[in-house]
């Protein structure tokens, strides 16, 4: 659990940056990121459930840092929280509509897909988790540097 908690408070890491769809994106955005259920499952599986993020993604680069909090029994009097933080790469393809992309992220063996909506003449991303599956649904927003 503790290696999927990393690899999704990583967002973006060691996936080549090879496949990029030219979003035309430039320069280091700064992002948040809140997984929306994840009190409801570290409640439920009493492991380690990423709760928020913090990170840096540069399209100039394709590169990225994040830091990331993680909860442990959540909402109950035995919850601890713990740090992590890590770095990488991440690559870009066009997403699910017109005008969204896709971004590819790879930490420790697990893959990680996020989408991006650019906004406000791409000073601001907003961010959603497009791989759910065992993991929490997130949402974000990110903003140029």
């Amino acid at each position: 659990m503790k290696k999927a908690l990393l690899a999704l408070a990583i967002a973006t890491t060691l996936a080549t940056p090879s496949a990029f769809a030219g979003s035309g994106l430039t320069g280091t955005y700064s992002c948040i990121a809140n997984n929306n259920w994840a009190p409801t499952l570290a409640a439920v599986s009493g492991s380690g459930i990423g709760t928020n993020f913090l990170f840096t993604l540069n399209f100039s680069s394709f590169t990225t840092a994040i830091v990331a909090q993680t909860s442990n029994n959540f909402n109950t009097n035995t919850s601890t929280t713990a740090v992590s933080s890590g770095t990488g790469t991440f690559s870009e393809v066009s997403g699910p509509v017109t005008g969204v992309y896709t971004e590819t992220l790879s930490v420790s063996g697990s893959t990680l897909t996020f989408n991006i909506l650019p906004a406000n003449s791409n000073n601001t991303l907003l961010v959603e988790r497009a791989d759910t599956g065992a993991y929490a649904p997130a949402t974000g927003v990110c903003q140029k540097q």
